[in-house]
């Protein structure tokens, strides 16, 4: 699918920090999913805490950012010890 093909034309791989927003969703939930089985670390953004608890709990996502409490740019930072994702996964 378009998540499969994205993240491979990335060349994402397991020194990669993917960053997936709206991962609760069906594009997002496969991006998380392909990103991982690539060895990706990542990181998933959500809009409250059923979907953030989606993200964690079933998705597996590393970090899950619910973006009505947190920062996104802090909570990438934090993560990433100041360094950043090396691919954005968009779905909006």
């Amino acid at each position: 699918g378009t998540a499969h093909v994205a993240l491979q034309k990335a060349r994402v791989s397991a020194q990669d920090v993917v960053l997936v927003t709206g991962a609760s969703g069906g594009t997002g939930s496969a991006a998380v999913g392909i990103a991982r089985a690539f060895g990706a670390r990542v990181i998933a953004t959500a809009r409250g805490e059923s979907k953030a608890r989606f993200c964690r709990d079933v998705l597996k996502a590393d970090v899950v950012v619910d973006l009505l409490e947190e920062d996104l740019v802090k909570a990438v930072m934090k993560y990433t010890d100041g360094k950043g994702v090396n691919v954005v996964y968009e779905t909006a």
